[in-house]
Order: C-alpha cells, then structure tokens, then sequence
C-alpha cells in the first residue's frame, strides 16, 4: 500500500460517511471515489468533501487502499454482499491487501468475512462522536476517542488512521460491540431522553417550560465540568450521594403522586445507580445504601418508608 496519499472509496456518504470523508481529505488521503444512494447524494458529498468522484453504483477502475462502508447498520449487509459481487464480476479491482472498514457501533467486523475471503484487510471502527453536521464534527474531531476491532495486520494502519484524523485509539471486543454500543448511547442519547424526562416533571411542578428548560442546561454542563476535573466517581453529588433518605423519600413520594411510570421508573432506576456509585467511593454505607434501596423499591414509598 502507497504511504503517501492513499486512495479512499466511501460507500454510502450520509452524514458520517461525510464527515469521514472530511476527515480523511484534511488528514492527506484522496478520497477518490464516493458512492452513494443515488448520483446528487454522491455529488453533495463530493463537494462536502472538496474531492472524490461521484458514483450511484459500486464500480471504480482503479485499485484503492482503504474502503470505508458508512451506511446505517440495517443497509451494511446488502452493501457488503453488493461490493464482493461487484468484485467478483470484476467492477472493482481485487482488494487483496485493501483496508476494508465499517463504521457501525454495534456490529463487528465479522460481517465482513466475504471481503476477508477476497483478500481485504477488516475491521470495523467506530468514532465516539456525534456527525448531525460532518464539517461541524470534522472540526472538533480532535479527542475523539474512536474504537476499533477486526484483523491483527489492520491495527497499525487503523491507529495511524486514527491518530491522522487527530483521535485517540482505543480497542473493543468484537464479542461485546453491541454492548459497548448501548454504553454509548446511554451516554448521549439517553441523557438526552432524561433531560425530557426532567423538564417534563419541572413542568409538572409549575416551573415554565422554556425556564426549565434554561435551567437544565446548564445545571447539567457543571455536572460536565465536574466529571472532566474529577472522574464520574468524584463528581457524584446530591441527596443519594449524601445518604439523605428523607429527600429522597419525598422524591419517591412525590413521584408516586404524579403518576406517571415512565418518570417513576426513571428516578428509581437512576437513584438506585447513585446509591451503586455513593456505596462504591464510600460516601454512604451498605446499611444505607439498603435504606436507599427499600424507598426506592417498586411496591411503592409507603411500605418500605416506614423502615427506613
């Protein structure tokens, strides 16, 4: 393989292939040819990009070093399946010694055995950030801790990949992606979906929707800051992290009140985590972290409060 301008193909350019894209034209690669659902989505990534040629169809007459396969997870089969064909029929040349990457964040590079038979290198990496803008994303690359598992004679010029797009490199089993991936968006996603959560019950309170709102952010960007300056462990504050069973016994009881499962089962599920978290550093002891545990049990306040 060239070391110098290595050639890249991405099939399927939506806001990550992009982004990838991006990434790899600044890092000094040609991104030579992109291939998409139909012609104008290869051409609009094509001038995101600032290089490639645009392509409908998997078909490209020279050899290239790297293929990035960027499409949603429900769509890698039938584009994994399509480019060994292609290559069979000769569309494409043999990708013996090619890097062939996925990108997806819950599937292994096991997927890609029928490329492995052809020749390629596989693997499968997977860049911890959002792309909702590629050249936004491209921009705060830097950090980005990027993921990866598949073939032992892919991992130099992965961590090389990895670090010219200015990320670090970090492995994953490839027996664990989907669990690894539910990590993620746990992380993202679902603190988002909490966030609602908490508007919502603020709302609930009396509290206007746009002040809550404008309170929750950034509430939540110094619990951010906390973490970055002192681990998730250490920055764990509040009335679980304290033992204060009579707040929380108040915020089981008002939760109760209001009636509503999914905001119940929000709170308990994230308190008795805390509780985990609070036993785990030493703020609270086990016999209180039990006492937390009872409130927040699912038969209700009234029965285990009393205990407590």
């Amino acid at each position: 393989m060239s070391e110098i301008a290595p050639r890249i193909a991405i099939i399927g350019p939506g806001r990550l292939g992009t982004g990838i894209g991006i990434l790899s034209h600044r890092a000094g690669d040609a991104v030579t040819y992109v291939v998409g659902r139909s012609i104008e989505s290869a051409r609009r990534a094509v001038l995101a990009i600032g290089a490639g040629e645009p392509h409908d169809r998997i078909a490209w007459t020279r050899p290239v070093d790297v293929v990035w396969i960027t499409t949603g997870d429900d769509e890698l089969d039938a584009a994994i399946a399509d480019l060994a064909a292609r290559v069979d029929a000769g569309d494409v040349p043999p990708l013996s010694d090619t890097l062939v990457l996925h990108a997806s964040g819950a599937r292994s590079s096991a997927i890609l055995a029928a490329l492995r038979d052809r020749g390629a290198r596989v693997a499968s990496l997977h860049p911890l950030a959002s792309f909702a803008d590629p050249a936004s994303a491209a921009d705060a690359f830097a950090g980005t801790h990027c993921f990866f598992e598949g073939d032992a004679a892919a991992r130099p010029e992965l961590v090389r990949r990895i670090e010219a797009f200015g990320g670090i490199a970090a492995e994953v089993d490839a027996e664990s992606k989907a669990l690894y991936h539910a990590a993620a968006a746990l992380a993202s996603n679902g603190l988002v979906a909490m966030l609602d959560v908490s508007r919502a019950m603020m709302r609930s309170a009396g509290v206007d929707e746009s002040a809550a709102e404008a309170a929750i952010v950034p509430l939540v960007a110094g619990t951010v800051r906390n973490v970055e300056r002192r681990g998730i462990r250490g920055a764990l504050t509040g009335p679980v992290e304290r033992g204060d069973l009579a707040v929380i016994r108040a915020h089981v009881d008002a939760l109760d009140a209001d009636a509503d499962p999914t905001r119940i089962a929000v709170y308990r599920s994230l308190a008795r985590a805390a509780a985990e978290l609070a036993l785990a550093r030493g703020s609270i002891d086990a016999a209180t972290a039990g006492r937390i545990r009872g409130l927040l049990d699912d038969r209700g306040s009234s029965g285990s409060g009393g205990t407590a």
